[in-house]
């Protein structure tokens, strides 16, 4: 598919492909781990579980996906942590993820005994057979949106400005740059308690979708698809939700990789960083530029920092 506008939504199409896959035999699992939050004031023991997690995760193998969440959130009680350890007495550190697991829950027992041995408590471990209930209520508005939306509500939590970046900023990470993510996480933590709070009481967090083919065995074929190719060489798609300043998302940047999931970017991408259409398209811009202004030399399909933009 040739981006043209609205993400995914128009585009000239040339080719398609589906790859689908089939449940094992046995079934999957969805798995859920989180910390007991209490413990987690001391910012050197969160410390040592975010890099013991962080090491964890590469060994993993291609039949797990899922995501993990990092939030700083304020404490409702001050005195469960003093100024000895934790930059802010108002901080507490939360990690919460979600894997599926392609087999038993006996099958994943090595795994499921790391994330204990480092602090990662097992809260959810229920049998899937069948994919088409989980497809059936993400296609239930009800389900997804028990409350409906204010029409024309401004999000302006994700506005840009002269200081902010605006957006959902994420980044790509390759293997080679997952045992950066860590730093990265604990520096928005510390961040948050230099900083303070949002009103209400969260700072930005960050999320990692371990849900990208960097673990597939597969021999993928760069010129095949529309994407850059470190899209299917990627480990993590790692998403700051905090609006974070342009010095900032280019420290990450320039941290842990060069591109983005283009529905999940930064609405404002520095040439410091790159420019967006480097850190979008990658080695994929010019062809997909001349195909682009062979079948839609009009721009009847548009939108920001699709290909064509600023053309």
């Amino acid at each position: 598919m040739i981006f043209s506008g609205g993400g995914n939504t128009w585009g000239v199409i040339t080719s398609l492909t589906l790859l689908t896959h089939s449940l094992p035999e046995s079934g999957a699992t969805m798995f859920q781990f989180s910390v007991v939050v209490d413990d987690y004031c001391d910012m050197d023991m969160f410390s040592k579980i975010m890099d013991s997690y962080m090491e964890l995760l590469p060994t993993v193998d291609e039949r797990w996906s899922g995501l993990t969440f990092f939030i700083p959130k304020a404490l409702d009680d001050s005195a469960k942590c003093s100024l000895q350890y934790t930059r802010s007495p108002l901080l507490r550190r939360n990690i919460f993820n979600q894997y599926v697991f392609l087999g038993t829950e006996e099958e994943a027992h090595d795994v499921v005994g790391s994330m204990a041995a480092i602090g990662l408590q097992k809260t959810l471990a229920r049998k899937i057979t069948t994919w088409n209930d989980d497809y059936v209520k993400m296609a239930d508005p009800e389900y997804l949106f028990p409350t409906p939306f204010a029409p024309n509500k401004t999000l302006n939590f994700f506005m840009p400005s002269d200081t902010r970046v605006g957006g959902v900023p994420s980044v790509l990470v390759p293997r080679e740059k997952s045992a950066d993510v860590g730093q990265a996480i604990k520096n928005r933590f510390n961040e948050c308690a230099a900083n303070g709070l949002t009103q209400d009481g969260i700072c930005g967090w960050y999320e990692i979708y371990h849900a990208v083919s960097g673990n597939a065995k597969e021999p993928f074929d760069a010129d095949s698809v529309s994407i850059t190719s470190s899209f299917r060489n990627t480990l993590y798609h790692l998403v700051d939700t905090g609006n974070p300043s342009h010095d900032t998302m280019d420290a990450v940047y320039e941290l842990l990789g060069d591109h983005c999931y283009q529905s999940e970017c930064a609405y404002e991408i520095s040439e410091a960083a790159g420019g967006w259409k480097k850190r979008v398209y990658g080695e994929q811009y010019d062809k997909l530029l001349a195909i682009k202004m062979k079948y839609d030399p009009d721009e009847v399909f548009w939108c920001r920092h699709c290909i064509g933009d600023e053309e």
